[in-house]
C-alpha cells in the first residue's frame, strides 16, 4: 500500500510538469528543469510528511500511550503487582526508572522472588536486602499496604526497622506471614498505630499487651492464624488466658474464633469477659473441648444477632461441661435479640437434638434456623431429625 500511495503522489506532481507549455530555446529547458525540480522536491517533502504522521499515529496507539500516563496513575497500576515486578519496570525507558519509588502499596513475596527450593541462607538475605532497599528508597508520605511473606526473617530488629517505616508513614493494611521461624515479638510500634486499620498476623508472634492497656486503637478488622489464634487472647504457657486483648476488639461488629481460642477460654477458667456491645455477628468453630465458654462469650454480646456454630466432631450433651444448658441462665442476646442461627456438622444423634433444642426454646425473637448437616447424614435421617425437633 505505501509503494502504490507514493507512486501516485509522484504521478500528481509529475503530471503538472506535462502539463507545462515548454518555451523554444535553451531558456525554456532550463525553466522546465527548475519547475521539475521544484515540484519533485514538493512532493518528497508531502511523502515524508505522511510518513512522519503515520509513524506519530503509531506511537499514540501503541506502548507510549502507558509511558504518557501520571504517575500516580501508573503507580496505582504498579501496586497489584509484587513490588519486585513493580521494581523490575524500572529498566523499561527513563520515563519508568523512578516511577516505583512513589508506591504507596509494598508487597514483598519470598515464594514468589526466590525460586522454588532455593530457600537457602544467601538467597534469604538476599531477598532481605531487597526490602531494606525499596523500604530506604520508596518516598511517599503515607503507605496504604505494607505486606510481607517470607520463610524467615534474620531477627526482630530488622522486623522492626521494616514495620517501623511503615507506621511512621501512616500504614493502614499490615500483613505479616513468616513461616519456619522461632516466636518473634511483635514491633511495638503496631499496638498503638492510629492509622492502621486491616492487621493480619499469620505467624508465630509474641504479643505483650502494653502497659497503658491501649491496642489496635483504629484496627477495623484483626485476624490471627495459627499460635496467634490463641496470642490474640494473651495465652500465657498456653494454658492461663487474660482478656487484656479482648479490649482490642470491644467495638468489632463481626467476630469469628477459632476452636483453639475456645479450648484456650475454657482452660483458663474465666468467669466473665468485657461486654462486646456492638457484635452483632458472631462465628464460633468448637470441637470437644471449649464449650464451657460459650455461654460466656454469648453473655457479652448483648445485641447479637446472629449466631453461627460450627461443630468440628461429635460430642456429648451430657456431659458436665454442657451443663449451662440445664441450669435455667439464658444469655440475653438468645431470649431478645438473635434472629438467625446456623448450626453447622450436625448429626443424626441425641446429643446433636439437645443442642438444637435448647436453643430452639430459649431464642424468643427467632426468624431463621439454618442445619447443615454432614455428608454421612442421609435424607432419611434429616427428615426424622427435622421431626425430632
Amino acid at each position: 500500500m505505501r509503494s502504490v500511495h507514493i507512486s501516485a503522489s509522484l504521478y500528481r506532481c509529475l503530471s503538472i510538469v506535462r502539463a507545462e507549455k515548454p518555451r523554444p530555446g535553451a531558456a525554456s529547458n532550463a525553466f522546465g528543469l527548475c519547475c521539475s525540480s521544484a515540484i519533485m522536491k514538493k512532493a518528497r517533502n508531502l511523502i515524508d510528511s505522511k510518513r512522519k504522521s503515520r509513524k506519530s499515529v503509531a506511537i499514540k496507539l501503541g506502548h507510549d500511550r502507558i509511558s504518557s500516563l501520571t504517575d500516580s496513575v501508573l503507580c496505582n497500576i504498579l501496586s497489584f503487582l509484587p513490588t519486585d515486578n513493580a521494581v523490575g519496570t524500572s529498566i523499561l525507558s527513563s520515563r519508568w526508572r523512578h516511577v516505583w519509588t512513589s508506591l504507596h502499596t509494598l508487597l514483598f513475596d519470598a515464594t514468589v522472588c526466590i525460586r522454588q527450593g532455593d530457600f537457602t541462607d544467601v538467597t534469604m538475605e538476599r531477598f532481605e536486602m531487597f526490602v531494606i532497599s525499596v523500604v530506604l528508597r520508596t518516598e511517599p508520605s503515607n503507605v496504604q499496604k505494607f505486606s510481607l511473606h517470607s520463610y524467615r526473617v534474620s531477627g526482630s530488629s530488622r522486623l522492626k526497622e521494616w514495620v517501623s517505616s511503615a507506621v511512621m508513614r501512616d500504614v493502614r493494611e499490615l500483613e505479616l506471614n513468616i513461616e519456619n521461624q522461632q516466636r518473634l515479638e511483635l514491633p511495638e510500634s503496631i499496638y498503638s498505630c492510629r492509622s492502621l486499620q486491616v492487621l493480619k498476623l499469620d505467624s508465630d508472634f509474641d504479643i505483650a499487651v502494653p502497659g497503658s492497656g491501649i491496642c489496635f486503637p483504629n484496627v477495623k478488622f484483626l485476624r490471627f492464624i495459627m499460635a496467634p489464634l490463641i496470642e490474640i487472647l494473651h495465652v500465657v504457657d498456653d494454658l492461663m488466658v487474660s482478656y487484656e486483648l479482648v479490649n482490642a476488639v470491644l467495638n468489632c461488629k463481626n467476630l469469628t474464633l477459632s476452636s483453639g481460642v475456645m479450648l484456650a477460654l475454657e482452660r483458663a477458667n474465666l468467669s466473665v469477659l468485657p461486654s462486646v456491645p456492638q457484635l452483632t455477628h458472631f462465628e464460633v468453630h468448637i470441637g470437644e473441648t471449649g464449650w464451657r465458654a460459650l455461654p460466656l462469650i454469648l453473655t457479652s454480646a448483648p445485641l447479637l444477632e446472629k449466631f453461627v456454630l460450627v461443630k468440628e466432631c461429635w460430642v456429648n450433651a451430657c456431659d458436665p461441661k454442657f451443663g449451662w444448658m440445664e441450669n435455667g441462665c439464658v444469655p440475653q442476646c438468645l431470649a431478645q435479640h438473635v434472629k438467625e442461627i446456623e448450626i453447622q456438622g450436625v448429626e443424626d444423634v441425641e446429643d446433636d437434638v439437645k443442642l438444637l433444642e435448647f436453643f430452639m426454646k430459649h431464642c424468643l425473637v427467632l426468624q431463621t434456623m439454618i442445619i447443615r448437616c454432614k455428608r454421612t447424614v442421609t435424607n432419611k435421617k434429616v427428615n426424622h431429625l427435622l421431626r425430632t425437633v
